[in-house]
């Protein structure tokens, strides 16, 4: 099992890096804090020396319950205070912590969890002033034109023309041909033929094959994350796993055979309605009016589905001329020279489109 010095910061003079074993900060020796947070560094510090090796296994240093100074395991008086180590003194062991593997607090690559006074350390540290705000500036400055630029004001424009267009798709009552595996009583002529209708499985034979499988082999135990001492070194932690081995083995899969079934299909004609090409008219007027179908036998065309569209022709303020469409329960109403709301671009008063809402769609 590898030990490792772990680290940690001091939250006197912010200064970082201070070895895990050392009870107070090389920067300016004040005392480890009471809730330490050691973490490892990027690149881990393995311990060799035998004799420190034997430090590192002897378990979580204590605090003080008198001065709240860090002692070492085997320390049974207080280094400041000299008060002895005991029950009634309040004195408590740091308390070692496991971490998984993605878990470890790493210096550099993992924010470590900050205590109340590392968080009002940096809210001081990060006090706002004048010159933290400069950046702002330049957002508040695009904010503005984009907010100018989508800026909308309400407007009117003149109808200066109308546009409609209607269409009507048509049927022709015809004799086509289709295939099917019934016959239609209505049929006028038919022809019968053997076809596939479906396909069976049938059993052929069983076939013997070969598989790679996974069977357990043991198990073996493995590094899967970092036990915080409480001393100032991390050791790994170690989980256990089952291995695996490939094994092969044979099996039996059933082989089939796709059998075509044959029955009766219908080949046959039938009188029905065949959609054609639709008819249009259109007009820049507002006298819409549907199509006539010009055919020679009526009886044998009819009218399907119909569809319209409507639109109108009005006139900005800067004299320009757009195309809108509108339902045709707002297009009859109008009439040409009407003033319709609208909307325009704040700064520029450019046209952006017919106020749809206060015209009633």
């Amino acid at each position: 099992m590898a030990i490792y010095i772990a680290l940690w910061d001091c939250r006197t003079c912010s200064h970082t890096g201070n070895l895990g074993p050392h009870t107070n900060c090389a920067a300016c020796g004040a005392a480890r804090p009471k809730q330490v947070q050691f973490y490892m560094p990027e690149k881990p510090i393995t311990v060799e020396d035998e004799a420190e090796l034997q430090k590192a296994k002897s378990g979580a240093d204590w605090i003080c319950g008198h001065c709240t100074a860090h002692n070492k395991a085997w320390e049974t008086i207080c280094r400041a205070c000299a008060n002895p180590r005991d029950a009634a003194s309040d004195d408590v062991s740091i308390e070692e912590k496991e971490y998984n593997e993605n878990e470890v607090p790493i210096t550099g690559k993992r924010e470590r969890q900050l205590n109340a006074n590392e968080l009002a350390h940096i809210r001081e540290k990060n006090a706002p002033s004048s010159k933290r705000f400069l950046w702002l500036f330049p957002i508040a400055l695009v904010m503005i034109v984009l907010t100018l630029f989508f800026w909308e004001t309400e407007s009117n424009v003149q109808v200066t023309g109308f546009q409609w267009e209607r269409e009507t798709d048509m049927l022709h009552y015809e004799i086509v041909t289709h295939e099917d595996w019934n016959l239609p009583s209505e049929a006028i002529e038919s022809s019968r033929f053997q076809a596939i209708h479906h396909y069976n499985k049938v059993f052929v034979r069983n076939e013997t094959r070969t598989r790679t499988v996974q069977v357990p082999a043991g198990t073996e135990r493995y590094v899967c994350g970092k036990v915080s001492k409480g001393n100032g070194y991390f050791a790994d932690k170690y989980c256990t796993r089952t291995i695996y081995r490939d094994k092969q083995e044979s099996y039996q899969t059933p082989i089939y055979q796709d059998v075509p079934i044959y029955q009766n299909k219908y080949r046959y004609k039938i009188w029905e309605w065949v959609k054609k090409d639709p008819i249009r008219a259109k007009g820049k007027n507002q006298n819409p009016e549907w199509a006539k179908p010009a055919v020679s036998d009526a009886s044998k065309w009819k009218e399907g589905e119909k569809r319209q569209k409507y639109w109108i022709w009005v006139r900005d303020k800067k004299g320009e001329v757009h195309q809108e469409e509108v339902k045709y329960s707002i297009w009859q109403k109008l009439k040409l020279k009407d003033k319709i709301p609208s909307f325009e671009q704040g700064v520029s008063g450019s046209y952006k489109g017919l106020d749809l809402e206060k015209m009633g769609q």
